[in-house]
């Protein structure tokens, strides 16, 4: 009994020496570090449509990333430290004329995805006519309708500016009028329009451009850009007189 006891002390010790004495005592010499790194993913959508949101930007704390054309984003974010795991992160996501969004939440170790909508701030310029009237004295009109997922009230304006052309210098110039509101068309949107009577001088040429900007109550624009076209003329949107 007493050569029998020390033999099994030697097995025990042997066993724990060369296979693995962590699975006894409960430390793992060999066990991988923390992961350094979070993989972040997610899909960025427009409020009303549904549709991807292009070159939407998402931060995470200070580390940015993009959506691609197809409104996805993917981001390897680093912790900077170990005691980040634990407390919650600030996100943000935003995009040129929406409104942004922002919640804090815990980033883990491995995959995280955040899929998130924008609601659009700003108006949308939905139709267009540029026409000139062939009377007694030539005109141009321009006329607009303007719509805005905030309803119809937050438009403050619609601007049309009109191009010329300096003959002699080549150079170009705007004349900007204030458009006037017509009548409301829904709850959402609001026709516009200007009557414009080019000058009669001889060293500038009326270039038959415009560009129209719409801006809601809270500086918000769309703008687009509109040219007579002989050939193909607009149709009026109502009648303008």
């Amino acid at each position: 009994m007493k050569i029998i006891l020390p033999i099994v002390i030697w097995v025990w010790v042997f066993i724990l020496l060369f296979h693995g004495c962590e699975k006894f005592v409960g430390y793992n010499y060999d066990a991988d570090p923390l992961p350094r790194v979070a993989i972040i993913t997610g899909n960025i959508t427009n409020t009303f449509t549904g549709e991807p949101i292009i070159y939407a930007q998402i931060q995470v704390g200070t580390q940015q990333t993009k959506t691609d054309q197809y409104g996805q984003y993917l981001m390897y974010y680093a912790f900077e430290s170990d005691e980040d795991r634990n407390k919650p992160v600030k996100l943000v996501f935003s995009a040129p004329n929406y409104y942004s969004s922002s919640y804090s939440h815990i980033i883990y170790p491995g995959n995280n995805q955040f899929d998130t909508q924008l609601t659009y701030a700003a108006p949308i310029i939905q139709k267009t006519a540029f026409v000139q009237i062939d009377s007694v004295d030539t005109v141009t009109v321009c006329q607009v309708l303007v719509f805005d997922y905030q309803g119809a009230d937050d438009i403050a304006s619609a601007t049309a500016s009109f191009v010329y052309m300096h003959i002699a210098q080549n150079t170009t110039f705007l004349v900007e009028k204030e458009m006037e509101f017509v009548e409301r068309y829904s709850d959402q949107a609001s026709f516009y329009q200007v009557v414009y009577q080019p000058w009669p001088v001889k060293i500038y040429s009326f270039e038959n451009k415009c560009t129209v900007v719409a801006t809601d109550s809270e500086g918000y624009t769309d703008g687009v850009s509109l040219k007579i076209d002989a050939q193909n003329p607009d149709t009026l949107l109502f009648p303008w007189r």
